[in-house]
Parts: C-alpha cells; sequence; structure tokens
C-alpha cells in the first residue's frame, strides 16, 4: 500500500512541478519521516497492519502538505530572481508559521486520544502527534 501511496505522490509531484527537483524536495523528507514513523511504530510495539496501515497514510499526506506550503512559496521567491537562501528564508517567513500552527493543532486535537481506554485508540493517538509533529 505505501508503495502505491508513494508512486502516486512522485507521479503527481513530477506532474504538478515538472521539475525531477521538486520531486526529491518533497519526497526524500516524507520518506525519511515514514521511515522514523516506522521505527517509532517498532518501538512502541504497534504492528502494522489494516487498520494502522491508514493511520501512517494519512501521516504521509499531511507530510506532503507540508513540502508543498514551502515549495510552493519558494518556487515564487526563486522566480523573482532572490538567491536560494534569501528564497528559503522567504518562503519559511511566509509559510513557516502556519505550517507548525497546523501541526500543532492535528497534534494536540490526536494526542487527547492517547489517553482512552481503548489500546489501539490510546496507540493511534501517539503515533498520529508523532507523526504530525515530526513533519515539520
Amino acid at each position: 500500500m505505501m508503495v502505491y501511496v508513494y508512486a502516486a505522490i512522485m507521479i503527481l509531484v513530477l506532474l504538478a512541478y515538472r521539475d525531477w527537483r521538486a520531486m526529491l524536495a518533497c519526497c526524500v523528507p516524507l520518506t525519511v519521516a515514514t521511515f522514523l514513523g516506522y521505527w517509532f511504530m517498532k518501538t512502541l510495539d504497534i504492528g502494522l497492519t489494516v487498520a494502522t496501515l491508514p493511520v501512517m497514510v494519512l501521516a504521509t499526506g499531511i507530510g506532503v502538505d507540508y513540502a508543498f506550503y514551502i515549495y510552493n512559496r519558494l518556487l515564487i521567491h526563486l522566480s523573482q530572481g532572490q538567491p536560494m537562501r534569501a528564497a528559503l528564508e522567504g518562503a519559511l517567513r511566509e509559510v513557516g508559521i502556519a505550517t507548525i500552527f497546523t501541526a500543532i493543532t492535528l497534534s494536540v486535537g490526536v494526542a487527547t486520544w492517547s489517553f482512552s481506554d481503548l489500546k489501539f485508540q490510546a496507540d493511534m493517538g501517539i503515533l498520529l502527534t508523532f507523526m504530525f509533529m515530526r513533519t515539520w
């Protein structure tokens, strides 16, 4: 399932930006973050099952959104002739706070699940909190 998700993401990023560097800029950090999620699941002894896989896919989608926010603004600054460092700083100034706010809001919302008496819901609350916070 994750292979299909990543293939779809890579194809869509290539179609949207028509640049393999955009695909790398958006997908490599996402891949690293996903493997951190798998490590976190192994550490907490949460198995990758039919029930937990959609949670990982959801977190992957959120991570792609964060990358798009920043990459789109970066392209705008680069198209205005700014050097890479200035363009990246400008992009992070404009959408960095919104990205962090989104991550914190999502994380706080699902963190409350960790207090549930249902083990699956508690595990998914912990996992989603980690996944939402690690992507920014």
